[in-house]
């Protein structure tokens, strides 16, 4: 078996978690909400439930949570998406950065009613082992990381930004100011902007 380098274990950990595969929507929209397929309790015992249909990472799913719980611990507790990670807890750090309609959020900001009949596309519908998204492939190029814990949050505000850009400008050549503001929300423990901006 061939020995591990760092760009092989990069390589693996960027596409990890990628199980939840984007699915295209239907010819007339998103594809319908099914019934109710789970149940998620939330942090206040007896709050009150709400019914949330939304589509996370392309599949159409309906859920009763609590009004008071946040996007964040829906992911990570009820959905077992844990590539979204929490940091600060404050919209601070951009850890636990998602996509809502297309736009960067901090998932631990947001309650979960507030993504009711809309799309949420986490890290783990980018990309998956052996079939990177160009970002997560640029960033192994780069080692534009170290102990990892912030890189879902830029690979995914990264996207929102190339996606923009490409649809404002119909260039993917922005300027190295430019990608530094677009990464203001976020930090990395271990100092690899230089990486992160490469």
């Amino acid at each position: 078996m061939p020995a591990s380098t760092r760009r092989s274990f990069l390589t693996s950990v960027l596409g990890t978690g990628a199980a939840v595969v984007l699915v295209p929507d239907a010819a007339a929209g998103l594809p319908a909400v099914p019934a109710e397929s789970t149940a998620a309790t939330g942090p206040i015992e007896n709050a009150p439930a709400h019914q949330v249909t939304t589509w996370l990472n392309g599949a159409a799913i309906s859920a009763k949570v609590t009004g008071d719980e946040t996007v964040l611990n829906w992911l990570r507790n009820d959905r077992g998406l844990t590539g979204t990670k929490e940091g600060c807890g404050h919209g601070a750090c951009g850890a636990c950065t998602v996509l809502v309609e297309g736009k960067s959020a901090c998932a631990c900001l947001l309650p979960i009613t507030a993504l009711h009949q809309k799309k949420i596309d986490t890290i783990e519908s980018f990309g998956a082992p052996g079939k990177l998204h160009p970002v997560q492939r640029a960033f192994t190029a780069h080692d534009a990381l170290q102990c990892g814990y912030c890189t879902p949050g830029f690979v995914t505000e990264a996207i929102a930004f190339y996606a923009q850009w490409r649809a404002d400008r119909g260039t993917d050549t922005p300027s190295r100011d430019e990608i530094s503001s677009a990464f203001a929300g976020h930090l990395c423990r271990c100092g690899a902007y230089e990486q992160i901006y490469a």
